[in-house]
Parts: C-alpha cells; sequence; structure tokens
C-alpha cells in the first residue's frame, strides 16, 4: 500500500495490481511489474486507455477510463479475496460489455458468507465488512478519497482489534499509532493539494 500511496501522491497509476504482481517476502510485500503505469491525468490528455485485469478494475475505470481509483480499488479487492478465498468480480471472455456487467453486479458479501468466524473475532470481522462495503463501492463519491483515507480506515481497525488493550503502556502505544496514522494521511492529503494547486 506504501508504494501505491507514493505513486498515486504524485498523480502516478500502477494500472494492474493484482496478486500476481505483488512478491512477498517474508513480511514484506513488493509491487511488481509497471509496465502499464501511467500518468493519472494522461487520459485527459488524449492517451490510449490503460490495459489491465478485468477482475482487479473500478467502475470508474470500467465506464470512464478514469484510474483515479484503479489502485486502491485493487488493493481492496486483493485484500477480500486474500481473507476469504473468494474473488469478487470474475470475467469468462474479456470484452468491455463483459467486464462493465461484472464490475455492475459485484457483491460484497459479509465475511461469515465465506468463512467461519469465531466468536472473539465477530467485531473484527464487523468492522471489516464496513471497510469493505466503503472501499469498494461503487460510487466514488461514496468510497474512500484516496489511498491515504483506506489505509488510514484499515489503521484504525488494527489498533482497534490487534494491538492488545487495558494495560497504560499500550495504550499510550495505540495512541500513538493512531496519532502517526492520522498525521501521515493529513501529510498526504497536504502534497496532493499543492501538487493540483501548481
Amino acid at each position: 500500500a506504501r508504494t501505491v500511496e507514493i505513486m498515486n501522491t504524485n498523480e502516478m497509476c500502477h494500472g494492474d495490481i493484482k496478486p500476481a504482481n505483488i512478491l512477498v517476502d517474508q513480511e514484506l510485500c513488493y509491487l511488481s511489474d509497471f509496465g502499464l503505469a501511467r500518468g493519472m491525468n494522461d487520459r485527459l490528455n488524449g492517451a490510449p486507455h490503460i490495459g489491465g485485469t478485468p477482475a482487479y478494475m473500478s467502475w470508474r475505470y470500467v465506464t470512464q477510463q478514469d484510474p483515479t481509483d484503479l489502485d486502491q480499488y485493487a488493493l481492496a479487492l486483493i485484500l477480500y479475496e486474500t481473507i476469504t478465498g473468494r474473488r469478487l468480480i470474475k470475467v469468462r471472455k474479456v470484452t468491455e460489455q463483459a467486464v462493465a456487467n461484472a464490475v455492475r453486479n459485484l457483491n460484497i458479501y459479509p465475511l461469515d458468507v465465506y468463512i467461519p468466524i469465531p466468536k472473539k473475532y465477530r467485531d473484527l470481522a464487523n468492522d471489516l465488512d464496513t471497510f469493505f462495503a466503503v472501499a469498494l463501492a461503487q460510487d466514488e463519491r461514496q468510497h474512500h478519497t484516496d489511498i491515504s483515507s483506506m489505509v488510514s480506515h484499515l489503521g484504525e481497525i488494527w489498533i482497534e482489534h490487534v494491538v492488545p488493550q487495558g494495560d497504560e503502556v499500550v495504550e499510550t502505544q495505540r495512541r500513538v499509532v493512531r496519532g502517526v496514522i492520522k498525521r501521515k494521511a493529513k501529510e498526504i492529503k497536504s502534497k496532493i493539494k499543492i501538487q493540483k494547486n501548481k
């Protein structure tokens, strides 16, 4: 997500984020294959339509050829697929109409439809369901405004459910982590605003 965050902040789009292009080395993940990367505004300048993988395309991209939310949408789809083992967008025959239909008919089911959720993880699952409902919303006015806000949302869920609670030291750590996440999101939004005003 950090790589995508940097690219999107600099008005660049990877254009083909999918599991096959994410390399895992122990606890680290690396994004690969930048062959389709280009500027966010290239579409407006008459540049040809970006290629990509239909299973990881956003509605905005499919219908308007606008890559603004393509990378963050692909990351959300991959995270859902990683947790549930189910691919949300399935296209047998790759045509523009088939892809549009598949994305338009996207059904985001609660996680417990696909995987058993132990009682102690029920609240975590509910918060992730809310996250995916926002991250994968087809209406751009309803989903996260950018990759940094999406990462911040995930960070809040991680703080709430993964970081232990109760101990005073741990509570201090939670506040520090939350502050870092919010500060980072603010910095990225400020950079985007500055670049847009240039």
